[in-house]
């Protein structure tokens, strides 16, 4: 038997417990069944009552049976694959595979240091046709990272862990020159963020928004994060992406990236848990259908995601937790090829930034 999980994350962020965009079709079982003994006597006055009360009592229960597997269907309870605590399955990933190279070579580890570790050993062992969309999928990890070499915390087994090879070369639209290499390293690096947001959308999740570079939020919770390290070896040469998305654990009040940053999850969102093959599935989906759009597309695409555009940040040359007499207070203006564009509040320049030298944080 299932039952929601009860959850009050919803209510503290004020995140509307919607249904999911992904619908169910309700069960094609016949409310009103036939029967089909004809021996039976036609009932007289006295014993119609009890008949058609059965009968009646039947139709109730075959409506509310109806109901209950409409309710879970449209709720995200399609099988098991959502309960909580449950392995990743990824005979089903594969089945929810809607792609042509991405995930199509995949590995799933109960635990690892890292996924990514794992995936830049692929790329360095296999030739590029070959180790181009390879995924590495674990349960835990042990030694996880995000961004400047920061802790990320990745030992629950109810989120989605996962590094895959991009190899610009064996893309469908990939760069013709090593000069355009750089550009098609941006589009994939705001892609990727850009594909996890559409996919917590597409679950239903209200509020989505992506924190440039590469971050994803939920009414302003971090739910997923993006690394993506090039590799420019002879022969070997490619990106290794890590994502780590917040999927079905309970993390109402729990802080991530060493106890900084407030988290939330799919689940949190939405008040009950998904599939996260699902989720993995159409992030890897719609990162492929981006990467075929140009770089002005996706930048605007992001741009109209993104929750820093138009708001006043800090600018920390050195990390959040760490004050530099360089920092700035400065209001966003848009996100180019080159960068993050900003107004410095203090001298009024405008400044583009290379996310490889700042963070950026909303000022309170």
């Amino acid at each position: 038997k299932r039952r929601r999980p009860t959850t009050t994350m919803a209510d503290e962020v004020n995140l509307p417990a919607a249904p999911p965009a992904l619908r169910k079709h309700p069960t094609t079982q016949n409310p009103n069944p036939s029967t089909t003994n004809t021996d039976e006597k036609t009932p007289t006055t006295e014993e119609a009552p009890a008949e058609n009360g059965f009968f009646f009592s039947a139709v109730i229960l075959g409506v509310f049976v109806i109901a209950i597997a409409y309710t879970i269907g449209d709720a995200g309870y399609s099988s098991e694959l959502a309960t909580p605590g449950s392995r990743f399955d990824i005979n089903a990933f594969g089945s929810l595979l809607h792609t042509n190279y991405l995930g199509r070579t995949k590995i799933h580890l109960p635990a690892t240091a890292s996924t990514m570790i794992d995936a830049k050993n692929i790329l360095a062992e296999k030739p590029p046709s070959e180790a181009h969309g390879s995924i590495v999928i674990a349960d835990r990890q042990t030694q996880a990272k995000g961004r400047k070499g920061r802790k990320w915390v990745a030992s629950s087994i109810d989120n989605i862990y996962a590094s895959f090879i991009w190899v610009p070369s064996q893309a469908t639209i990939p760069p013709k020159t090593p000069q355009q290499l750089p550009t098609h390293l941006i589009k994939l690096n705001l892609a990727v963020p850009l594909a996890i947001a559409r996919a917590c959308s597409a679950e239903g999740v209200s509020y989505v928004g992506v924190k440039w570079p590469n971050d994803v939020w939920i009414n302003g919770y971090k739910v997923a994060g993006a690394l993506i390290d090039y590799i420019g070896r002879q022969g070997h040469s490619g990106a290794v992406v890590g994502v780590g998305i917040n999927t079905n654990e309970n993390v109402k009040d729990v802080l991530a990236l060493g106890g900084k940053n407030k988290a939330i999850s799919i689940r949190d969102a939405l008040g009950y848990p998904v599939e996260r093959e699902r989720v993995l599935a159409v992030v890897l989906a719609e990162l492929e259908a981006l990467m075929k759009l140009p770089l002005n597309v996706v930048i605007n695409e992001f741009t109209k995601l993104d929750v820093l555009v138009g708001n006043v940040v800090t600018v920390h040359h050195v990390s959040k937790e760490v004050k530099d007499s360089r920092d700035f207070q400065a209001r966003v203006l848009h996100i180019s090829q080159d960068g993050l564009v900003v107004t410095n509040l203090k001298t009024g320049d405008e400044v583009t930034l290379s996310s490889e030298e700042v963070s950026i944080s909303l000022s309170e």
